[in-house]
Parts: C-alpha cells; sequence; structure tokens
C-alpha cells in the first residue's frame, strides 16, 4: 500500500426471559432490558454481512417489485418479488432490466437475456446479446445478438421475425418504429419496421456503402435523424428521412463547409443531434478551427498566462482551446440552409420550447469576476431571420432558473427576488409574484450564504399557469401576473412539499446548454413529497377536489415512490438510524406492508437511537444537533463522544449508515456508536465575516449541552470533519481544548494562500469563496487582512494543544494537498503532536478500497487511544506503519 505517514511525534435463552415469557411477570419494565442484555456487541468481522438496499422496478400493477442487493465484496444481486405472497428471484449481477406489460420480467446477465414468466416461475435465457429494447404500446422485444442477428418476438412466445446481419437499431419514442441497420457483402443499408403491424413488410431507407449510426427520432418519432460514415475516408455525413413523406435529406461536409467555412462534424459523442417538433429543422454539434488560431501556435510546451485573459489559463484548458469548442448549427433539409447558432463571441445556448429561437449567452461576458457564478447577458436569435436582440443583461443565472416554457410562448427567469417572463412574441417582461408578498428564494447550498430560487415545477395544460416553490408550498401563477394561489398548505402544517420523483421522469430535461419544463396536468393530481421541520418525511396525493392527502408520512425517511394510478399501488422505501431500508407496498387505503427487509441480522446486535437535541450558540441562537447513542446504552457509564462538523446534518437524523470501514473520509457513526461512542452532529450557522469563529460557537455551545446532560466524559471528546468541516476541525483546534483528539480530513488551514490558489479540477480561481461564498469574508486579503487572519487556523497555529491525525490524496485539486502539508509542518516546528496521512493516487475524496479501510482504521486507532486509552498502535507512537 502506497500510504504515507507523516509523524509530528453463546445463544441459549436465559431462566429470567423464560420465566417471563411463562408468566408475563414486569414485561414492560425488563423487556427492552432482556433484548438488549443478550445481543452481540457488532465488530468489523461482522461487517461484511450488510448490503446496500436500491429500489429497481416495479410492475405496472404493483404486484411485483424488483430491487438490488450490493455487497462491499464486489457482490451484487437482483431481486423480483411478488409484494403479496412474497415469492421471489434472484439473478446475480444483473442489469438492465424491466416489467412488460403482461407478467414478464426481463434482464441482463452479462451478455445473456433472461425472460421470466412471472405467472409460471419459468425462465428462458438467450445467449450473447448485445442489446435489446421492449415496446410497452406493442408488448414487443427486441434483441440483437452478438452474432448479429435481430429477433422482434413477444415476451412469452418464440420470434415472429429474425433479421441477420443487424449493425445497430432504434426503437421510436412512441414505441411504434423500429429503424435498423444492415449491412451485406459491405453495402449497408437502413430499414423501418412498424412494430404494431408485424405483417407489413419493412421499409428500405437507404442503402451504399457508408455505415448509418447515431438515429435521433423527432419526440413523437415522426421523422429521424442519423449519420453515415465512410469506411474508407472516414467523411461524415448527416441525413434526415420524413417518415410519412419519404423525403430523404442529406448534409455532406463538403456541403457544410461550403457553407460554414473551416467547419466540421464531430465524433458522434459529441454530436448532439436533435429535431425540431415541427419536422423543419435538425441541430447538430460541429468543431469550427480558425486560421488565427492554427498559424498562432506554439512550437513549446510553453503556457501562457496572460493577466488580460478572460479565464486564467487553467480554466480555459480544462474547458479546451476555444479553436477547438464544439459548436451547434441548425440545418433546414427543405431548402439545404444551414446557420451557425453558436459563435466564439456566443458559445452557450438553449433552445425555446418549440425551437424556432435560440437564447444565446457568452459566460466570459464580464470576466474577468470573483464570484461563483458570474453576471451574463441573454440575447434572443430568431432561427429564422438570424435577428438578434437583447432579452436581459448582466444577470448571474443559474441554468436550471432559465426555462423555455413547451409552447415556445415565454422564458421563466428569477430576477430581484421574484419570477418573471419574457414572452418571445411581445418582447415584454412582466414580474409574476411581486403581489403575493410570499419569498420565493432561501438558501438552498449548505455551503453558501445566498439566497438561491425554491425552484419551479413546470406549466399547466395550455400554459395558463406556472408551478413554483416557496419554502414550504407549491404555487400556480398567472403569467400575464394576473392571478396567484396557493395549490397546498405546507405552512401552516410547517411541511416542506415537493414534486415526487415518480417512475424515474424528471420535471427537467437537457436542452443543450441548459434545460426545459415540461407541462403538467393538475387534473391527473400530483404526488408529492412532504418533509417536516423535525425530519419526519412522506408522500401526500394532492387533487383538485382536496388539496393534499397523506399517503405515507412517518418518523423516518420515506424515499423512492412508485406510484401506480390505476390499481391505487404505492411501493416505496423507508429507513430510520436503526431500522435498515426496507422495500413497502400499500395498496389504496390498506396498511402498508412489508416487501423486503434489508439487513435482518442487525436484530442480533446491539443498536444505538438517535435524537434531536436543541441547543443555543452563545448569541442565543436556537439550533438543533443530533445525537447517536452508543449501542447497549449503560446510563450509568459515562461514555467517549466523537463531534463530527459540517454544516447543517440534521436533515439526515433518519438515515441508516451500513457499518463499514469502507468509508470516504474515514468517518462512519454507526460504527463510533457500535464501538461505544456517542456520536454528536451540531447544526453550525455561519455568521458573515466570522466564519471560523461560527463554527466554534456552535460546535463548543453544542458539546457543552452534551456534557451538562451527564452523559459523556468531559475529557473524552474527539472532533472531526472533512473538506469545509475538515477547516472547521482545525479552526477550533486552534481555539479550545476541550476536544482531547481531532482529524480533520483534506481541509482547508491557510485561507490566505488559498485565496491566491486555484481548483486545479476545474481551472477555477477560489478567490469567490472567500469574498463570498462559504467563508463570506466580504473583502480580499488586500483590503482587510485581519478578517483573514482571524478566521485562518494557520494564523492561530501555535494555540494548538489538542493531537490531530490529518490526512488528505496526494491528487485533491479541489483542496490542494499542500494546505494539509502546510499545517503539518507548523505543528511539526512548534512540536505540537499531530501525524498527517498522504495517499497517493487519491483525490478529495478516498476512492480506493484498500484506502478507505486504512484510512477508517487509522481514524479508529486513534480516537481509540485518546478517547478510550487503548493501546496505541506502533505508527502513532513511533511513526511507523
Amino acid at each position: 500500500m502506497m500510504i504515507k505517514i507523516y509523524n509530528g511525534r453463546p445463544n441459549g435463552l436465559p431462566i429470567a426471559i423464560v420465566l417471563i415469557v411463562l408468566f408475563g411477570l414486569l414485561h414492560i419494565a425488563t423487556s427492552g432490558w432482556a433484548q438488549t442484555a443478550h445481543k452481540k456487541d457488532l465488530t468489523a468481522a461482522d461487517y461484511h454481512l450488510w448490503g446496500i438496499l436500491g429500489l429497481d422496478k416495479t410492475s405496472a400493477n404493483g404486484q411485483w417489485v424488483s430491487y438490488k442487493m450490493r455487497y462491499e465484496q464486489g457482490m451484487d444481486t437482483l431481486f423480483v418479488r411478488n409484494s403479496n405472497t412474497g415469492e421471489t428471484f434472484s439473478f446475480p449481477s444483473a442489469r438492465s432490466s424491466l416489467f412488460t406489460t403482461n407478467d414478464f420480467f426481463i434482464c441482463q446477465l452479462k451478455k445473456d437475456l433472461v425472460i421470466l414468466n412471472l405467472k409460471t416461475g419459468k425462465q428462458e435465457l438467450i445467449k450473447s446479446i448485445k442489446k435489446y429494447v421492449y415496446s410497452p404500446l406493442t408488448d414487443r422485444l427486441v434483441i440483437l445478438t452478438s452474432s448479429e442477428d435481430m429477433m422482434i418476438r413477444y415476451a412469452k412466445q418464440g420470434t415472429i421475425i429474425q433479421v441477420n446481419q443487424v449493425v445497430d437499431f432504434s426503437l421510436s419514442p412512441d414505441e411504434q418504429m423500429l429503424a435498423y441497420t444492415r449491412v451485406l457483402n459491405s453495402t449497408y443499408s437502413l430499414h423501418l419496421f412498424n412494430l404494431a403491424q408485424p405483417d407489413q413488410k419493412e421499409k428500405l431507407v437507404i442503402n451504399g456503402e457508408e455505415n448509418y449510426t447515431d438515429f435521433t427520432w423527432q419526440k413523437d418519432g415522426k421523422s429521424l435523424a442519423f449519420l453515415t460514415k465512410s469506411i474508407d475516408q472516414g467523411k461524415i455525413a448527416l441525413l434526415y428521412y420524413i417518415l410519412s413523406s419519404g423525403s430523404l435529406s442529406r448534409l455532406s461536409t463538403k456541403e457544410l463547409l461550403s457553407k460554414l467555412p473551416n467547419s466540421f462534424f464531430v465524433q458522434s459523442a459529441y454530436l448532439n443531434l436533435m429535431v425540431s417538433d415541427d419536422l423543419k429543422k435538425v441541430f447538430f454539434k460541429f468543431v469550427h478551427t480558425e486560421e488565427s488560431d492554427l498559424a498562432s501556435k506554439s512550437t513549446t510546451d510553453v503556457e501562457i498566462w496572460n493577466g488580460n485573459d478572460k479565464w486564467v489559463y487553467e480554466r480555459q484548458r480544462v474547458n479546451g482551446p476555444e479553436s477547438k469548442k464544439y459548436r451547434t448549427a441548425v440545418w433546414f433539409p427543405s431548402n439545404g440552409q444551414v446557420a451557425a447558432i453558436t459563435s466564439k463571441a456566443f458559445p452557450k445556448m438553449f433552445l425555446s420550447g418549440d425551437q424556432e429561437y435560440a437564447i444565446i449567452s457568452d459566460p466570459k461576458a464580464y470576466e474577468p469576476q470573483f464570484k461563483e457564478y458570474g453576471p451574463m447577458d441573454y440575447y434572443v436569435l430568431n432561427l429564422k431571420t438570424s435577428e438578434k436582440k437583447l432579452m436581459l443583461a448582466n444577470i448571474p443565472m443559474v441554468a436550471s432558473d432559465l426555462l423555455p416554457s413547451p409552447s415556445g410562448k415565454y422564458i421563466t427567469y428569477f430576477k430581484d427576488a421574484h419570477w418573471w417572463i419574457y414572452n418571445l412574441e411581445t418582447g415584454k417582461h412582466n414580474n409574476l409574484t411581486s403581489e403575493t408578498k410570499v419569498s420565493f428564494s432561501g438558501k438552498i447550498y449548505q455551503l453558501d450564504h445566498e439566497n438561491w430560487p425554491f425552484g419551479t415545477l413546470g406549466w399547466t395544460v395550455n400554459e395558463n399557469e406556472l408551478l413554483i416553490y416557496d419554502q414550504y408550498d407549491i404555487w400556480a401563477v398567472k403569467p400575464d401576473g394576473s392571478g396567484f394561489r396557493r395549490l397546498t398548505h405546507g405552512r401552516e402544517k410547517q411541511l416542506e412539499f415537493r414534486q415526487a420523483s415518480l417512475n424515474y421522469n424528471d420535471h427537467l430535461a437537457r436542452n443543450f446548454d441548459g434545460y426545459k419544463a415540461r407541462i403538467v396536468d393538475l387534473d391527473k393530481g400530483l404526488m408529492i413529497n412532504g418533509t417536516a421541520d423535525d425530519f419526519q418525511t412522506g408522500y401526500f396525493k394532492w387533487t383538485k377536489q382536496g388539496g393534499e392527502q397523506q399517503v405515507v408520512f412517518g418518523e423516518r425517511h420515506i424515499d423512492q415512490m412508485r406510484y401506480d394510478e390505476k390499481s391505487q399501488s404505492y411501493i416505496y422505501t423507508e429507513e430510520r438510524f436503526d431500522l435498515s431500508p426496507r422495500v413497502m407496498v400499500k395498496h389504496g387505503v390498506s396498511n402498508p406492508k412489508i416487501v423486503f427487509q434489508s439487513n435482518p441480522q442487525q436484530e442480533k446486535y446491539k443498536w444505538g437511537k438517535v435524537e434531536t437535541i436543541l441547543y443555543k450558540n452563545s448569541k442565543g441562537k436556537k439550533l438543533k444537533a443530533t445525537l447517536y447513542y452508543p449501542a447497549g446504552y449503560n446510563p450509568n457509564v459515562k461514555y467517549p463522544m466523537i463531534v463530527h462538523v459540517y454544516q447543517r446534518q440534521s436533515n439526515g437524523k433518519h438515515r441508516y449508515v451500513n457499518p463499514s470501514k469502507v468509508n470516504v473520509a474515514g468517518y462512519n457513526r454507526t460504527v463510533f456508536t457500535t464501538q461505544g461512542y456517542f456520536v454528536l452532529l451540531p447544526d453550525i450557522e455561519l455568521e458573515p465575516g466570522i466564519p471560523g469563529e461560527s463554527a466554534v460557537d456552535c460546535t463548543v455551545s453544542a458539546t457543552n449541552k452534551i456534557i451538562s446532560l451527564g452523559l459523556v466524559n468531559p475529557k473524552k471528546i474527539g472532533l472531526i470533519g472533512h473538506s469545509f468541516g475538515g477547516y472547521e476541525t482545525a479552526f477550533i483546534a486552534t481555539q479550545t481544548d476541550i476536544f482531547a483528539a481531532a482529524v480533520p480530513g483534506a481541509a482547508i488551514t491557510d485561507i490566505n494562500s488559498l485565496y491566491l490558489g486555484l481548483n486545479w479540477a476545474i481551472g477555477k480561481p477560489e478567490m469567490w469563496r472567500f469574498e463570498g461564498g462559504n467563508w463570506n469574508l466580504g473583502a480580499t486579503p488586500f483590503d482587510n487582512p485581519s478578517v483573514y487572519l482571524r478566521n485562518s487556523p494557520m494564523a492561530h497555529v501555535n494555540k494548538v494543544n489538542t493531537p490531530l491525525l490529518i490526512w488528505s490524496g496526494k491528487l485533491d485539486y479541489q483542496v490542494h494537498w499542500h494546505q494539509s502539508v502546510s499545517f503539518y509542518l507548523a505543528l511539526r516546528r512548534l512540536h505540537k503532536k499531530n501525524i498527517m496521512l498522504l495517499y497517493p493516487e487519491e483525490g478529495h475524496s478516498l476512492q480506493q478500497q484498500k484506502n478507505q479501510m486504512d484510512l477508517s482504521n487509522r481514524v479508529d486507532q486513534w480516537f481509540g487511544y485518546y478517547l478510550k486509552d487503548e493501546k496505541p498502535a506502533d505508527w502513532i507512537v513511533n511513526g511507523t506503519k
């Protein structure tokens, strides 16, 4: 292992239980103790028994559910279970699964395809396949084998049609048409086959010596764009076929060059083909090479960092040289016109909902600037006339907050704490929320002091209303600003309501460099999830008549809802700190029942409990902390405690954590509680200008609160954090001696040097983090050096008395590993007890299992020595491995 260490210095039932069972004496008073007393202690040798549950698919009627269990040793198994009878089938290492409309389950095992008849249990194996698709509309299964045979069949019976020498195929979005390419005697041919009419002969679209690939369908399956690639010369052409008319259009590389000089089609991985809804336009990516770029190319490897550059050299390198930037163009097959949409001046774009306009922008327009999201100007480009006009000027915008409406009439955006729309027809802007008297923005991201919009859900039918979120509720606002209404009652119930992600559909879809919204039919109701301030979670069904009605809700984390309207079946997962995730089913108004319980072996072992602790910082601010009790807790014992810091952690109160040594940052709260520790997770609220002192205040106040409860040994408390939590850990260690040992991982320790550093992973300077961002110091170190010194661990390193175990990956370019080295050297020079672990070939979080286990073991040994008086490992005392 390439780690470098730097040292600065029995089962029988007892008689008592038998008597209780026989006579029922003292049952209430003693049963809990008996259950705990005779459970086993959990050790590292048992961790391999735990697996991770993932809900996979559900049948349309909710009768069957598939789920995966994955284990640390690399084993994973896909299970299919009847939610009523419990009948179960298993498929090791399966993938690409689905349920058909007629009681069949299909999945891929390595290169083989399994077809399971759920009624009879009979399985059919089709050997060595390349790919397969299923059309629910026609109940057809299309399979391409490794021998290039394509079979079209029902799941329940034999082949309807078989075609040999098939290179590739693609199913249309409406699940009816199948496009496939054949090759016979070096001649390629592209065919269309109607799955809904299997007796009808396939249609030949084109044939020749070129391979046909990269099929892209119009959204309703009415047309098809694709590429041809010459086998001999490698030339690429773009073709477009309209099914109703049978018309076929072609744009060759030569034609592209004549219309857009110095422009070439790019490799298919970057092509991003798209067909417009009206069938009249094909959008594609191309690469443009300027003569000036070729002429100025240096003959050496010198990097030129010019102070006049919009972006620093490294960010430009990461994002790719401008001469090789992929650009977007539109092709009008009916008249052969081609027009570039993006350019060197405007490299970013997304399309209006009807694809009549492109909204273009330049992310460098106001560079250099020193915020996380720089402002941009947004222009509307008419794709027919090439007319360009300004829509928004000098406005910072997250891509998901700038959305075209589905019809193409509006663009929604968030500005000055309100939602606005821009009418593409009239060019007018309209404030939608000025009369609501409600805030639609707040702190969304943990490490950000700024308020961001809570987001949008989409548009109602005919774009009558835009659906948006406030802190608690879903609102519907009219696009002309004439009215608004609140759909839910989350504020009264202190519940945050959000649209649930159901059946793998997201409310946003990619739209080149942006997104596009969807239509929401309120007549069909909404499935929404609700989260309470005390972190109870669940799902509600909203209807126009009855508002939100509870489906399932409780003191646990409920997730992954699958809902079938017709059968009124709800399948979901639930978990708690002391309850491993399980699959649940609820039919109609009946009570939920367990379909599958993961990790049932937990019942054999001692486990802890969790509670929310309310505390105040020194300024009287009311805050929450989550306290996890040690397994087998004895109120007569004063336990050691480990405090984990980051930001707001109380929202994870009910998440279950498998005991494991495979941890990306050496921290596992379940492991610590089963090793006899309390674990405290305080919520930390950072104040502008004093993030370090805020972290100290909140963490020490929460820790003192627990000490005052008499639960822990005040001299045996440890501290651990990673990344920004690593910074907090390092800074706290310079300000207080309340902690007996600490572990700062991938920590920022010298904010002056980091201010003048780069995030080498993305090539972006780090200055934005400090003037605003998570540090929010409000000034540069040149304008106000004292505020940087005040909040930098390095400036106070001489006050450290806590033994520190510092660690970092030597490929960490997010928080550069030199931050850890510098702190280590400072502590070493001051003769402070510390050890540093550097992991070669690792980045910001450890990814290699051997290193994850190594770090976890060393953290265990570090805290074991300082908090539990265990015999120290040699590497702690002698600096050896």
